[in-house]
């Protein structure tokens, strides 16, 4: 059998994800596939002693199928290498590895599956050993920040510690989870130059730092004017107990009674000051 990763001759199976990017080549991800896809893995595997497939993220709004099946998917996807394949509830349930970033020049539609012919899209290592590691620094500090906003942060920082790489940091365990748009993650995937994809995926992260300090302020000041507002009400109500109270009490003989009462009471000092004349 031919290298998968030198045959672009070929057709492979395309696993459509949707609402999903995947980042090759540090991410091992879990799939959800139809029955025909899953048994036709099974079939390669136990036929070649291996299985790939194409990895390509479905268009939004793509649910109708185009005229032309390559307008469905976005063309940059990745080469999985599928691990293992267990049947589930619906359909099967593939473990795959991302190995290389591909582009599908040609896709196909035979009998209700999607098949891609694809070329190797390869980085372009424009960023040195020191530029990688300053910007892992730097990344991890982004990591941080944004999850210095949340108890129990520690368990999410303490394996990006660990990690060596920001591939390994963006692919396998930040991305899928920032609240970005599919398009945006997408175009993070179609970047071939090091040094732009990973400052790129820096911008990401010190934007969404920025947007949740603004949130956090937002909400400390609402927080605040409600307390304002609330206690001001609260203290309202004191005022008019007392007063009720002060006035209908028995013996009480005018100003200088009242003003008496007032000042040996343990009433909050905002409301004394309400209470006693000028």
């Amino acid at each position: 059998m031919n290298s998968p990763q030198q045959d672009t001759s070929r057709d492979y199976i395309v696993i459509p994800l949707f609402e999903t990017v995947v980042y090759p080549p540090e991410t091992r991800t879990k799939l959800q596939v139809e029955t025909a896809v899953g048994e036709a893995l099974i079939a390669a595997m136990k036929s070649d002693g291996s299985a790939y497939a194409v990895g390509l993220t479905a268009k939004s709004g793509a649910e109708t199928p185009p005229e032309d099946p390559a307008d469905a998917f976005y063309s940059t996807g990745n080469l999985l290498m599928i691990a293992h394949v267990q049947p589930a509830d619906d359909g099967y349930l593939i473990f795959a590895h991302a190995t290389r970033r591909v582009k599908a020049v040609a896709v196909s539609e035979r009998d209700g599956q999607y098949y891609a012919v694809c070329e190797p899209l390869p980085d372009v290592p424009d960023l040195d050993e020191g530029g990688r590691a300053e910007m892992l620094k730097r990344v991890r500090a982004a990591v941080h920040e944004i999850s210095g906003n949340f108890q129990g942060s520690e368990q999410f920082t303490r394996p990006v510690d660990r990690m060596e790489s920001v591939d390994q940091i963006m692919g396998g365990f930040v991305m899928p989870f920032l609240p970005i748009g599919v398009a945006e993650k997408q175009s993070l995937l179609e970047i071939v130059s090091v040094r732009e994809r990973y400052t790129a995926f820096l911008r990401i992260l010190v934007n969404l730092n920025e947007s949740i300090n603004l949130r956090i302020e937002v909400a400390k000041k609402a927080n605040e004017k409600v307390g304002k507002a609330n206690r001001e009400a609260m203290l309202r109500e004191q005022l008019r107990v007392i007063q009720d109270e002060l006035n209908g009490c028995e013996g009480s003989s005018g100003e200088e009674n009242y003003r008496e009462r007032i000042e040996r009471s343990t009433m909050p000092e905002e409301v004394r000051k309400k209470l006693l004349p000028n």
